[in-house]
């Protein structure tokens, strides 16, 4: 008899907890900011997306689709690169662990620029008297981007920015005049170089 009583109390409790069941609120979409970054080939690029307030036990989960689609990353900061000028459309989620609901996704945007090409120099002369100054110039400079003259093909002494360079006058320490070879990086608008 108790055998009985035990079964229908438990059955009812089961029946309670069924027909009051749990509701969980979804968790609120993942703010991108920025939604759209720029970046350069074969450099890796980042977006970044945070969960608003307070929602303990929420990731963001990016994906290559904004339904459905390829997991790519779980983290705050998502990092890709390619080796062609792309545009790249990630989508980011807020992913609950504890209840497993996720937010509607947010679109991100990577456009992935080509390097700029090098560029020639002019000079109306190749050589120049002591104490003087010979101009050197971009032959075709390109508008959005920027000329930096270098001492050295890497690193060195930061000259000018600009199209063209005033070098001079070029001496050594002992008053004699000496070759100088001066380096020049292109720069794109988006600090592609």
């Amino acid at each position: 008899m108790c055998h009985h009583i035990i079964r229908n109390i438990l059955y009812s409790l089961c029946l309670l907890f069924v027909s009051v069941g749990y509701s969980f609120a979804q968790p609120a979409a993942p703010i991108l900011a920025p939604d759209t970054v720029h970046g350069c080939t074969n450099v890796p690029v980042n977006i970044s997306a945070s969960i608003p307030g307070n929602q303990p036990n929420t990731v963001v989960r990016w994906y290559d689709d904004p339904t459905g689609g390829t997991l790519l990353f779980t983290g705050n900061t998502y990092t890709t690169s390619s080796a062609t000028a792309t545009t790249i459309k990630v989508y980011a989620e807020s992913y609950d662990n504890a209840t497993m609901l996720s937010s509607p996704r947010v679109e991100g945007v990577i456009i992935i620029h080509a390097r700029p090409t090098p560029k020639n120099l002019g000079s109306p002369t190749s050589m120049a008297c002591s104490g003087t100054t010979i101009p050197i110039y971009v032959l075709t400079p390109a508008a959005n981007q920027t000329y930096d003259f270098y001492t050295q093909a890497s690193g060195g002494t930061f000259i000018s920015t600009n199209d063209t360079l005033f070098a001079g006058p070029l001496f050594n320490n002992t008053g004699a005049p000496k070759d100088t070879t001066f380096y020049m990086e292109v720069v794109s608008e988006f600090g592609c170089v």
